[in-house]
């Protein structure tokens, strides 16, 4: 079924799973980050349950296609949301307003970095927690498919989780530079052969299986566009070196953005 009647609202207007857990947790300013989230417009069908299954991919495959780390549109599958979700969408916010907007592919691959990183940041601080959340089992669950798919021992996930949660930082920090790495490489790689041995040897990095999870190869196309050429900010290390050195990189950022906006 295609889609012929759209709703249309805020944040506000959500119904959002998980809000009441990440609000409780220490090292996520979530209130904060929903507020950066005040002037995004959401829009999902209608008839919800007239649409097909695959609707979930078509709505992730179509905000993919139209990615832009300043988004203040986004297509859901329906009126309700994880908080996870909504955690990625605003550190992409965030990040781009704290860079003044910038449209340089480095900046725009800082800002795809460290929220999809966020993700693995918010799961490694409920699970140090240990909070009842939807957001675990679920990404518990797709995170066993990447290691099997890497070819990992059977334990080599459960031992990674354990380091997760011991320090949801220090993992959050190695994530964001495996992913600005493998796709800075990827981004001058013109050989079939050579992309997919650079791509092998990064899936063998600790976190490597990460990579067969996140949106990479999108995320590379758009970076080679050429109106993306452009040199970097002067904010972006400044920003870059700040949230790295942060104990808790989230609220760091938060605050960051308070500053340019005063």
């Amino acid at each position: 079924m295609i889609p012929s009647e759209w709703c249309q609202g805020t944040l506000d207007d959500l119904e959002v799973e998980d809000d009441v857990t990440f609000g409780a947790l220490r090292s996520v300013p979530w209130m904060a980050l929903r507020l950066a989230l005040r002037d995004v417009t959401f829009c999902w069908p209608t008839d919800v349950d007239a649409m097909p299954s695959a609707w979930e991919d078509l709505a992730r495959q179509s905000n993919l296609l139209n990615w832009h780390p300043g988004d203040a549109h986004e297509l859901l599958r329906s009126d309700a949301a994880g908080a996870d979700e909504l955690c990625h969408l605003a550190v992409h916010k965030l990040i781009f307003g704290a860079l003044d907007r910038p449209e340089d592919w480095r900046s725009w691959l800082f800002a795809e970095a460290a929220a999809s990183a966020t993700d693995v940041l918010v799961l490694g601080a409920l699970l140090n927690a240990r909070c009842d959340s939807a957001f675990v089992p679920m990404q518990v669950e797709v995170l066993q498919v990447c290691w099997d798919d890497a070819g990992r021992d059977e334990d080599a996930l459960a031992a990674a989780l354990l380091i997760l949660a011991a320090d949801p930082v220090a993992v959050w920090r190695e994530v964001v530079a495996l992913i600005e790495d493998h796709v800075t490489e990827q981004r001058g790689l013109i050989d079939v052969r050579a992309s997919a041995a650079a791509f092998a040897l990064r899936v063998a990095e600790p976190w490597g299986p990460l990579l067969l999870h996140f949106q990479t190869a999108w995320w590379v196309a758009a970076v080679r566009m050429s109106r993306h050429d452009a040199a970097p900010g002067a904010d972006l290390n400044a920003l870059r070196s700040s949230l790295f050195a942060a104990t808790s990189p989230l609220d760091t950022l938060v605050l960051w953005n308070a500053g340019c906006a005063q």
